[in-house]
């Protein structure tokens, strides 16, 4: 019998933690910065396709991208999207800025995504954001 009950309070506590560990997940995914979207798929297609679904954001944080990810760092030129949503999958951030920005604003992006040496970042100009600055992530943008 006691060890029937100990078994019992053990697994309790296992099922509390776990489900401790994903209220804990869920509490900070609804606190993080940005917006939320929906994944609109995660297929790798020819760079020239179109994609089966369209993108839900601007730059888009998910969906159909080219097989292969960009090399991580601070690009000069446009990328095209369907490289970087890739790297988004492998848990990389992108940083995607209007041409039109100054060159002051370019260079503090530049600093900061500097500080993040070696970590997974991709930096670009592109011309089709919504907004002047744009941080994505999977799924997410700022």
């Amino acid at each position: 019998m006691r060890r029937a009950l100990l078994i019992a309070g053990t697994l309790l506590a296992v099922i509390l933690v776990i489900g401790l560990m994903i209220w804990l997940a869920w509490r900070s995914e609804q606190n993080a910065p940005g917006i939320s979207y929906e994944e609109v798929g995660r297929q790798h297609i020819d760079l020239r396709a179109l994609p089966p679904k369209p993108y839900n954001s601007n730059p888009p944080s998910s969906g159909a991208h080219y097989p292969t990810p960009g090399n991580w760092g601070i690009y000069d030129y446009e990328v095209n999207d369907k490289i970087f949503i890739h790297n988004l999958e492998h848990g990389g951030i992108w940083i995607a800025y209007r041409p039109s920005v100054s060159a002051k604003a370019v260079e503090d992006l530049k600093g900061i995504s500097s500080e993040f040496g070696g970590s997974k970042i991709v930096m670009a100009p592109r011309s089709a954001n919504d907004a002047d600055v744009a941080v994505v992530a999977w799924t997410r943008v700022l």
